[in-house]
């Protein structure tokens, strides 16, 4: 009887010291298993201007592993083996890439490659727009062709006054105005003048998500200075965006000029 306790209490013993040693060994290779990362590519799908390029990435790769880059129609979008695209015709194609091991596959993946053709010419919807701090507006334009995959870029001339965001949001942040510009490649760009005032003052705007509780009359509200006068909101269509600027700034330093000359005249 003491014989089998004792045989009973080596077999606990033993068991405990079993899942003592071996178990947390078994935990820390399943911890390492579970770090091993999925390989994948930087984007699953993506547009490309025709004549324009993207490079294709390939994440979590190790030592001894290759990759390969094929396209489905090179006609349309043909890739070198950097994984660089460059989108040739309009159309669709796909890249497939193959990752290796010596000779066994490791992976196959692909990315849907769209190319469009560029944008010819954007213009924004208005030419002006007032806001109040703090408020803000997405700009609507139009670019033109419309089966175009180029975006506009944009860009506020006076940040402190109002940024824009990527989309075409702009962000009211100073009383004042600045102009917002959306720009092509192809050097054609739109115009819009932002009058900002302070955030007491109720204005209506026309984002249509948003709709003012109050309505406040014409009178409470101040005018826009220009009424689309403003000589920068009808540029010619093929003046250089750089050259645009430069007379900006060339107005801005007689307007401070004028200034300056009629406060030392006071």
């Amino acid at each position: 009887m003491r014989l089998k306790s004792c045989l009973k209490g080596l077999f606990i013993f033993g068991l405990v010291l079993f899942l003592g040693v071996f178990c947390p060994m078994g935990s820390t290779q399943t911890a390492f298993a579970n770090e091993t990362q999925d390989i994948k590519l930087n984007v699953n799908s993506q547009t490309i201007v025709k004549g324009k390029t993207l490079s294709l990435y390939v994440y979590n790769l190790i030592e001894g592993q290759e990759v390969t880059f094929v396209s489905s129609d090179p006609a349309i979008a043909s890739v070198d083996q950097n994984g660089i695209v460059t989108g040739n015709l309009v159309g669709t194609a796909t890249i497939l890439v193959t990752v290796t091991e010596g000779e066994n596959t490791i992976d196959i993946l692909s990315c849907d490659i769209k190319v469009g053709p560029p944008a010819i010419s954007v213009q924004f919807s208005r030419l002006e727009l007032t806001m109040t701090v703090g408020q803000k507006v997405t700009l609507e334009r139009i670019v033109l062709p419309l089966n175009t995959v180029e975006t506009a870029k944009f860009s506020s001339y006076d940040r402190a006054i109002a940024t824009v965001s990527a989309g075409g949001r702009v962000t009211a942040r100073s009383e004042g105005s600045t102009y917002i510009f959306a720009q092509l490649d192809n050097g054609r760009f739109a115009v819009c003048k932002i009058y900002v005032y302070p955030e007491d003052i109720l204005l209506e705007t026309e984002e249509v998500s948003e709709e003012v509780s109050e309505e406040v009359s014409e009178s409470a509200v101040p005018a826009p200075a220009s009424e689309v006068s403003d000589p920068f909101l009808n540029h010619d269509e093929e003046m250089d965006f750089n050259t645009f600027i430069r007379n900006l700034n060339a107005a801005g330093k007689s307007a401070e000029s004028a200034e300056s000359t009629t406060g030392d005249a006071n």
